[in-house]
């Protein structure tokens, strides 16, 4: 019935160009309710606004029982029932609902009755002659929801209809919707913040992410009907709650991290992955410790590491931050590779975690295991196994980015998966999952900077005082944690509070740790075995 097929909407945004969607495609079929949930900001709105004809400044094709959506609006209409209480104060409630039949040829006396009908059905039929101002929220939603029925509409769009109602109305008008959409069959395409409300109504879920606003699940809703308000308490639907409550949380910390690449080539870019541990950058940068110091920087945030990676060794990012096995693999291949700084070490903040069931890495042979290509998880599994006789040819691997695996692990699709905070915690939170090891049982991850040697002697001076900004910042950690926490909590998207708690799975380096070579030895021996590299080096010999 609906088609929409890469339907992209960009706004210009003071003369600069800002995408609210990109290339969303979904299709509903005849009688269907589906649901639209993401963090705020990933487009929903923007959607039904494309859709129903609000807005036809767009990319993309939106179809309607075979038709462009132009040509079918010519002379159809999608009913749209909106937050904001959409009906005519000076109007009585029968003379509000009596508009939707306006245009259907209808005589007076039919349209009289057919709204006293209407008004029966939605239990407004006593208050039929009050005026706006003396109904409840819920009721005046019954009003524009008994109005779009009156209009004959194939379709019926809701934008957050519920969201101005305290929990007991909304919980009712839920089960008034559910129970009008089993008597008319409309198709029915709600966008909603409540993942509760999306659950109970929707035959499926359409979860977005943002910047900009992408799908990144349709989730299946296979609960039968009717559904009565019980079975929010029930395994399946609390399951699917988790599932998606994971993976919008996944999208709201990526929406609060900046993204993109200048193109000043003054300016230095530094390169971040998604991670606690960078909390004393986000600081330094918030806090004036780069202009301070007369550094003009940009720092990047990747939820794809080797796109990061690539992007370095183009000469498009100035230095990044990855794990020291990761900077020991890039040195065999890259010889021009410097260690400008060690930052920190994981001590509990990434672990492999498993179906409770798994009670010993011995049993992880056969199993599959979600992890992020191209990021220390791999090096982190290597090792684990490493340490039980075993390698990564015992298990199968699936390749996702971190967000990905939560959700994966929570909806039972994998054995298991290597994580890291801001992640671990919400998964075991969520999950029937528990560590089996951590890096509080092999402290082996150790975050540093890398730039490439012959950019380094460019700009040498620059690069020192990154450096110094990092170790004023360490400083500072010690000295202000909670400053330093409230500061960076918003550049990372979680609340302080978690900030503090993952903090505490993390060592600082103000300066380079003397066993960085101890370290860096028994993170060869196990890449060697990987056969990631040929020899041992001594990372100090490649320190800037």
């Amino acid at each position: 019935m609906l088609e929409i097929k890469n339907l992209t909407k960009v706004y210009d945004n003071d003369g600069k160009p800002f995408t609210a969607i990109k290339d969303v495609s979904f299709d509903v079929e005849a009688g269907e309710i589906v649901c639209i949930v993401g963090p705020s900001g990933s487009g929903k709105s923007s959607i039904l606004k494309c859709l129903t004809g609000i807005d036809s400044d767009y990319e993309g094709s939106i179809k309607i029982h075979n038709k462009k959506s132009v040509t079918y609006l010519g002379k159809n209409k999608i009913a749209l029932v909106s937050q904001k209480y959409s009906s005519f104060p000076w109007l009585t409630v029968h003379e509000n609902v009596a508009i939707g039949f306006y245009g259907s040829n209808l005589s007076p006396l039919k349209i009289e009755k057919s709204t006293d009908a209407l008004l029966k059905r939605v239990g407004l039929f006593k208050a039929k002659d009050y005026f706006m101002s003396k109904l409840s929220g819920g009721m005046q939603q019954r009003v524009a929801i008994a109005r779009s029925i009156a209009q004959g509409t194939d379709i019926i769009a809701f934008d957050e209809p519920f969201g101005a109602l305290d929990v007991q109305a909304r919980s009712q008008m839920q089960e008034f919707l559910a129970k009008l959409w089993e008597e008319e069959k409309k198709t029915m395409i709600l966008v909603t913040h409540d993942i509760d409300e999306a659950i109970y109504l929707a035959n499926r879920i359409f979860v977005l992410g943002t910047a900009p606003g992408t799908i990144k699940k349709v989730v299946e809703v296979n609960i039968k009907r009717p559904r009565k308000p019980e079975i929010r308490f029930q395994d399946d639907f609390v399951q699917l709650k988790k599932y998606i409550n994971y993976i919008i949380r996944s999208e709201s910390i990526k929406a609060n991290l900046e993204e993109g690449l200048v193109s000043d080539d003054n300016i230095l870019k530094m390169g971040l992955p998604i991670f606690s541990g960078h909390a004393p950058l986000y600081y330094a940068k918030d806090s004036g410790l780069f202009v301070d110091e007369a550094l003009d920087v940009e720092q990047i945030n990747f939820d794809d590491n080797e796109e990061k990676v690539n992007l370095w060794v183009e000469g498009k990012l100035d230095v990044i931050s990855v794990t020291l096995d990761q900077a020991i693999e890039l040195h065999a291949t890259i010889p021009d590779l410097k260690i400008l700084s060690v930052l920190n070490s994981s001590v509990g903040g990434d672990a492999l975690i498993v179906k409770d069931s798994i009670t010993s890495v011995a049993e992880l042979k056969g199993k599959t295991i979600g992890l992020e290509k191209g990021s220390a998880a791999v090096f982190l599994l290597s090792y684990i196994l490493d340490k039980a006789g075993m390698s990564l040819k015992d298990i199968t691997i699936k390749d996702m980015q971190s967000g990905e695996i939560g959700a994966e692990i929570i909806s039972g699709g994998i054995d298991g998966g290597i994580l890291w905070e801001p992640w671990l915690d919400k998964a075991l939170e969520l999950s029937n999952m528990s560590i089996l090891k951590s890096t509080k049982d092999y402290p082996v991850l150790y975050d540093v900077l890398i730039v490439q040697n012959e950019n380094f002697q460019k700009k040498k001076e620059e690069f020192r005082k990154i450096a110094k900004v990092w170790g004023a910042a360490v400083t500072q950690l010690e000295k202000q944690k909670d400053e330093v926490i409230s500061v960076s909590s918003s550049h990372i998207g979680i609340p302080e509070r978690e900030l503090s708690d993952f903090l505490e799975k993390i060592v600082f380096f103000g300066t380079t740790p003397k066993n960085i070579s101890t370290v860096a030895e028994d993170i060869q021996r196990v890449l060697i075995k990987e056969k990631k590299i040929e020899k041992f080096e001594d990372p100090k010999s490649f320190l800037a």
